[in-house]
Protein backbone atom coordinates (compact mmCIF):
# COMPACT_ATOMS: atom_id res chain seq x y z
CA UNK A 1 0.00 0.00 0.00
CA UNK A 2 0.98 3.89 -0.58
CA UNK A 3 1.53 6.20 2.46
CA UNK A 4 -1.68 7.72 1.67
CA UNK A 5 -3.73 3.89 1.39
CA UNK A 6 -1.81 2.88 4.63
CA UNK A 7 -2.72 5.90 6.79
CA UNK A 8 -6.26 5.82 5.30
CA UNK A 9 -6.92 2.24 6.54
CA UNK A 10 -5.33 3.18 10.03
CA UNK A 11 -6.85 6.61 10.38
CA UNK A 12 -10.68 4.36 9.54
CA UNK A 13 -9.92 1.70 12.13
CA UNK A 14 -9.43 4.55 14.62
CA UNK A 15 -12.22 6.43 13.73
CA UNK A 16 -10.77 9.25 13.00
CA UNK A 17 -13.09 11.82 12.29
CA UNK A 18 -12.09 14.66 9.53
CA UNK A 19 -9.45 12.10 8.07
CA UNK A 20 -9.06 13.88 4.87
CA UNK A 21 -7.45 16.75 6.91
CA UNK A 22 -6.32 15.05 9.97
CA UNK A 23 -3.39 12.87 7.32
CA UNK A 24 -2.94 15.58 5.18
CA UNK A 25 -2.32 17.60 8.50
CA UNK A 26 0.42 15.31 9.36
CA UNK A 27 1.86 14.08 6.15
CA UNK A 28 2.79 17.63 6.10
CA UNK A 29 4.60 18.26 9.65
CA UNK A 30 6.58 14.91 9.35
CA UNK A 31 7.69 15.95 5.66
CA UNK A 32 6.12 12.79 4.18
CA UNK A 33 4.22 14.95 1.30
CA UNK A 34 6.49 13.82 -1.58
CA UNK A 35 5.92 9.97 -0.49
CA UNK A 36 2.28 10.28 -0.06
CA UNK A 37 1.52 8.23 -3.15
CA UNK A 38 4.83 5.40 -3.03
CA UNK A 39 4.51 2.57 -1.51
CA UNK A 40 5.20 1.97 2.55
CA UNK A 41 7.58 -0.91 1.17
CA UNK A 42 10.04 1.04 -0.41
CA UNK A 43 10.41 3.94 1.55
CA UNK A 44 14.00 4.22 4.11
CA UNK A 45 13.99 3.57 7.77
CA UNK A 46 13.50 7.07 8.58
CA UNK A 47 10.79 7.77 6.35
CA UNK A 48 9.22 4.63 7.32
CA UNK A 49 9.55 5.54 10.99
CA UNK A 50 8.03 8.51 9.95
CA UNK A 51 5.14 7.13 8.75
CA UNK A 52 4.55 4.66 11.97
CA UNK A 53 4.78 8.10 13.93
CA UNK A 54 1.99 9.31 11.78
CA UNK A 55 0.08 6.34 12.46
CA UNK A 56 0.26 6.17 15.93
CA UNK A 57 -0.73 9.89 15.77
CA UNK A 58 -3.69 9.71 13.80
CA UNK A 59 -6.45 9.24 16.36
CA UNK A 60 -4.58 12.06 18.34
CA UNK A 61 -3.59 9.99 21.31
CA UNK A 62 -3.76 11.24 25.28
CA UNK A 63 -0.63 9.03 25.44
CA UNK A 64 1.91 8.17 22.37
CA UNK A 65 4.56 4.94 23.15
CA UNK A 66 7.57 5.69 21.48
CA UNK A 67 10.01 2.83 21.10
CA UNK A 68 13.64 4.19 20.26
CA UNK A 69 11.98 5.95 17.80
CA UNK A 70 15.51 7.31 16.34
CA UNK A 71 17.32 4.24 16.33
CA UNK A 72 19.06 2.96 13.08
CA UNK A 73 18.32 6.64 11.78
CA UNK A 74 20.96 9.37 10.51
CA UNK A 75 21.15 12.03 12.87
CA UNK A 76 19.90 14.91 10.93
CA UNK A 77 16.73 12.87 10.20
CA UNK A 78 16.51 11.57 13.71
CA UNK A 79 16.84 16.04 15.01
CA UNK A 80 13.79 16.04 12.51
CA UNK A 81 11.75 13.26 14.28
CA UNK A 82 12.95 14.56 17.51
CA UNK A 83 11.82 18.42 16.69
CA UNK A 84 8.19 17.19 15.00
CA UNK A 85 7.54 15.01 18.26
CA UNK A 86 8.07 18.05 20.31
CA UNK A 87 6.07 20.26 18.40
CA UNK A 88 3.04 17.29 18.70
CA UNK A 89 3.22 17.19 22.39
CA UNK A 90 2.92 21.05 22.82
CA UNK A 91 0.01 21.59 20.28
CA UNK A 92 -2.02 18.24 21.65
CA UNK A 93 -0.82 18.28 25.47
CA UNK A 94 0.02 14.34 24.01
CA UNK A 95 2.39 12.82 26.90
CA UNK A 96 5.27 10.84 25.31
CA UNK A 97 6.96 7.55 26.79
CA UNK A 98 9.91 7.40 24.91
CA UNK A 99 12.18 4.25 25.26
CA UNK A 100 15.66 4.88 24.25
CA UNK A 101 19.56 3.65 25.08
CA UNK A 102 20.72 6.90 23.46
CA UNK A 103 21.10 8.89 26.76
CA UNK A 104 21.94 12.36 24.67
CA UNK A 105 18.74 11.87 23.02
CA UNK A 106 16.74 11.44 26.42
CA UNK A 107 18.90 14.49 27.91
CA UNK A 108 17.33 16.62 24.51
CA UNK A 109 13.78 15.30 25.05
CA UNK A 110 12.78 14.01 28.03
CA UNK A 111 11.58 15.77 31.19
CA UNK A 112 11.92 12.79 33.60
CA UNK A 113 13.87 9.68 32.81
CA UNK A 114 13.24 6.24 34.50
CA UNK A 115 16.29 3.72 34.64
CA UNK A 116 14.51 -0.27 34.65
CA UNK A 117 16.55 -3.40 34.98
CA UNK A 118 15.02 -6.80 34.83
CA UNK A 119 11.86 -5.11 35.35
CA UNK A 120 12.32 -3.07 38.95
CA UNK A 121 12.69 0.91 38.59
CA UNK A 122 16.49 1.93 39.83
CA UNK A 123 16.27 5.26 39.46
CA UNK A 124 14.43 8.63 38.25
CA UNK A 125 14.51 12.03 38.03
CA UNK A 126 15.15 14.90 36.16
CA UNK A 127 17.73 14.12 33.03
CA UNK A 128 19.22 17.16 33.74
CA UNK A 129 19.96 16.97 36.96
CA UNK A 130 19.76 13.38 38.26
CA UNK A 131 23.58 12.45 36.91
CA UNK A 132 24.96 15.16 39.02
CA UNK A 133 23.11 13.98 42.03
CA UNK A 134 25.18 10.46 41.56
CA UNK A 135 28.09 11.69 41.02
CA UNK A 136 28.41 11.51 37.59
CA UNK A 137 29.01 13.53 34.04
CA UNK A 138 26.14 12.88 32.48
CA UNK A 139 23.25 10.46 31.61
CA UNK A 140 25.05 8.25 29.34
CA UNK A 141 28.17 7.87 32.36
CA UNK A 142 25.02 7.12 34.54
CA UNK A 143 23.32 4.36 32.41
CA UNK A 144 26.91 2.78 31.81
CA UNK A 145 27.26 2.42 35.64
CA UNK A 146 24.47 1.20 36.30
CA UNK A 147 24.20 -1.10 33.63
CA UNK A 148 27.65 -2.80 35.41
CA UNK A 149 26.67 -2.46 38.32
CA UNK A 150 22.86 -2.67 39.42
CA UNK A 151 21.67 -1.33 42.72
CA UNK A 152 20.42 -4.66 43.58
Amino acid sequence: LSVLQNLSIFARLYGVKDRTRRIKTLIERFDLTKFRNRKCGVLSSGEQTRVGIVKALLNEPALLLLDEPTSSIDPSVARTIRDHIREVVRDSHCAVLWTSHNMQEVEEVCDQVHFLFKGELLLSGDPKTLAKKHDKTNLEELFISLARKPLF
